[in-house]
């Protein structure tokens, strides 16, 4: 969103962290107008958003995991995780290897897959199966098991989610509007009731959904083989 001389960028933050930090990654490319400056000097440059949105992703996967850390990291890890499964690289290690590596750079499971695509590190095949376009093992289970491996494996980072909410300042702000009826009262009753806020306080806090990398979460199979 922009206004006069300024940009604000705004993050989900109930996505998990690491796509938190992607999605900053990626918006800071549009501040940047990455995708107007490829336009100018690229011939024949697409005229579609949603090339611009893969140039924008482009750039944050170059941000965050950068080629030569990430190609020197990503072999390094195959092969502890093919030593650990007895020289086998099943779907089950592979989706080992992505969540290793969400660890390292902190970032999510798909820009793992994608990044390991764009280095020529695995083909379309295997980057499909990773992303979980097979239907013997949906994506769902896919990333169930990528959580498993995360809780297991002790990756305390990934899968997080903020589980409180806040707008500093609002209680001011509440008042104001109120006191130059700038706004229906029903309307800001209805705004609080949706997020369980108690006027009066200097911040309010409600609790968001559960962390999503709990013991016995999910019904989703575990046994990638």
């Amino acid at each position: 969103m922009q206004y006069p001389n300024e940009q604000f960028v705004y993050i989900n933050t109930e996505q998990h962290y690491e796509k938190q930090v992607f999605t900053a990654a990626h918006e800071l490319g549009h501040i940047w107008e990455l995708s107007e400056w490829m336009r100018k000097t690229v011939e024949d440059y697409p005229s579609d958003f949603q090339w611009d949105e893969k140039i924008i992703n482009r750039f944050a996967a170059e941000l965050l995991m950068p080629e030569e850390t990430f190609i020197r990291s990503a072999n390094k890890t195959v092969d502890v995780e093919r030593v650990g499964a007895g020289g086998m690289l099943s779907l089950g290690t592979m989706i080992s290897v992505v969540t290793a590596l969400m660890d390292e750079f902190f970032v999510p499971y798909k820009a793992v897959v994608c990044r390991l695509f764009e280095q020529e590190l695995i083909n379309e095949k295997q980057a499909r199966a990773l992303w979980g376009e097979l239907a013997r093992y949906p994506r769902d289970s896919i990333e169930a098991y990528s959580q498993r491996v995360a809780l297991d494996r002790g990756y305390k980072k990934l899968y997080k989610t903020v589980k409180k909410r806040w707008i500093d300042g609002l209680d001011e702000l509440y008042k104001l509007v109120k006191s130059k009826q700038a706004l229906p009262e029903e309307w800001l009753s209805s705004f609080f009731a949706s997020f369980d806020f108690t006027p009066n306080v200097h911040r309010w806090e409600t609790d968001l959904s559960d962390n999503k990398c709990e013991e016995g979460e999910g019904n989703a199979s575990y046994d990638i083989g």
